[in-house]
């Protein structure tokens, strides 16, 4: 929880935990726009999600994540995964 943000820069990927653990400390993602990872992040709202996997552009969203104070923004709209609602919702639909 006390770092500035968590990075994923992921050139393939089907799925992550990452994000959701980041967001249960309250820390914002950077993350490469592959498999679901951007569906867990609200560009620009809890994270930044990089649309090309290139080291160019993930070191410009890195730039951006700390221009002025964006990354204090980031950082203060992430909310923790209401893990409870979404064990509740996977169990209703495999029962």
């Amino acid at each position: 929880a006390g770092i500035d943000g968590l990075v994923l820069p992921y050139r393939t990927a089907s799925a992550s935990q990452q994000p959701r653990l980041a967001f249960h400390r309250g820390v914002p993602v950077i993350a490469t726009n592959v498999g679901e990872l951007a569906e867990q992040i609200e560009h620009d709202v809890d994270g930044l999600v990089v649309s090309e996997v290139s080291v160019e552009a993930l070191a410009e969203a890195i730039d951006m994540f700390y221009e002025g104070s964006r990354w204090l923004r980031l950082r203060a709209s992430v909310r923790p995964p209401e893990v409870d609602a979404e064990w509740a919702q996977y169990i209703r639909l495999i029962a």
